[in-house]
Formats: C-alpha cells, structure tokens, sequence
C-alpha cells in the first residue's frame, strides 16, 4: 500500500509480523480473518473494466513467479467449480494479496509463537448482485447494524441466527481470549492442519481453505 510503517530503528524496529515471528507481543490472543470476496467492492474503481485473459497473465507476471501463480489460481477454481473468467480470476487474487494471506502471515506468525490464535472468514453473500461477502460486509454483523442496511446486508431468520452467532463469539474473545460459546465451539488455528472458522448460513470449520491459492504466495508475499 501507499502508507505503510516506517523502520525508524527506533519507535518501529522491524516489520509487525517479523515482530510476531520473534516471539514479541507476550501472550496476546488473536483472532483474525477476512471475507470470501474481498475484493469485490472496489471492482467498480477499476477504470477499463476487468481484465483480458492476456491483461490477466500480465497482471500476474507483475507479482512472479507468474505461470505458477496463475496456473494455482485457474486450476483451484475450476476445480471447485468457481469462475475463471479474467475478471473473477484477478478479483480473488487482488483480495488474497490485500487481504487474506497478510491475515494468514498473521494467524500462522501468531501460532507458531503458541500464542492463542483463531481464524475465520466471511462467506455470507450481500444480495447486491455481483458482491458476494464482500469487504466490510462482516463489520454490519460482528456490531449488529446489518438490520440498518438489508438492502446491502440481507435479512430474514439466517441473518439473524449469524449475527448472533458472531456477536456472541466476539463478545467471548474479548472477555476470555476465546470466540467459542456454547452453541459454537470454535478451535485453535494451527499451522499444520490450518483450521479456521466458515461464518455464513452455515457455521462450520474447515482445514485449508483455498489452500492452493495460499500456497501460490509463499515466496512472492514474506
């Protein structure tokens, strides 16, 4: 991004997460994660429309190793079942890069320094056609404020049941370090099986969720 941290050598002496991975930050317990479609919000900014397949291989050319990264991203979402038109392709890849692997780094750093650490992320759809769970959708539910915007948030039995459901675990980490609740047991992250939190109509964990996409970062994001 255009404003990061400065390295100062004096208030900031290394990067955040280099930071974590050296054992500071004692035994705070974290929980963090982001949503299925992150990106999807700010699609609308881009000024000549989604890519081209040869725009998208360039676009992917620009973080390298291209072919691998790009192959990763086509191979996992056909496989699922996903799109893989360009724009769809470079939306998901925009989001990982911005959002979802620097939580991942997070969650991984975190846990691996065996502090308590919890991940999620977001798949309840805003019924905006072409959003899907995109950024700052999670944020209507985790304050309880979705009922003040249906029209973007959606409503009705399910929405209800899920921001319960996310308040109750965010009340639960903010008093005991731990989002688990009696209707929700919620497990630690840990960096071999890499479990985490699917909050939508469903709540459920899964291990490695879009692990192949995950994997086509390491070396590319530190």
């Amino acid at each position: 991004m255009a404003h990061t941290p400065v390295i100062d050598g004096q208030c900031l002496l290394a990067l955040p997460i280099e930071g974590l991975r050296r054992g500071h930050g004692s035994a705070v317990p974290v929980m963090a994660g982001w949503t299925a479609d992150e990106w999807s919000l700010f699609e609308p900014m881009w000024e000549n429309g989604p890519p081209s397949a040869d725009e998208l291989q360039s676009h992917f050319d620009e973080f390298g190793p291209p072919r691998p990264m790009h192959r990763a991203y086509l191979d996992a979402r056909a496989a699922r079942g996903d799109s893989t038109a360009p724009g769809d392709v470079w939306s998901a890849a925009l989001a990982d890069w911005m959002f979802r692997v620097p939580a991942d780094r997070l969650l991984e750093a975190n846990a691996t320094a065996g502090r308590p650490t919890y991940g999620y992320v977001f798949t309840w759809e805003s019924p905006v056609e072409g959003l899907g769970a995109c950024h700052s959708l999670d944020v209507l539910f985790v304050t309880g404020t979705y009922t003040l915007a249906p029209d973007f948030a959606g409503s009705g039995p399910a929405a209800d049941a899920l921001a319960r459901t996310m308040m109750d675990a965010w009340v639960a980490f903010a008093t005991t370090g731990d989002p688990s609740t009696p209707s929700l047991h919620w497990p630690r992250f840990e960096t071999d099986t890499r479990p985490i939190m699917v909050l939508g109509e469903q709540c459920h964990m899964v291990e490695g969720w879009h692990e192949e996409e995950r994997r086509a970062w390491d070396g590319v994001i530190p």
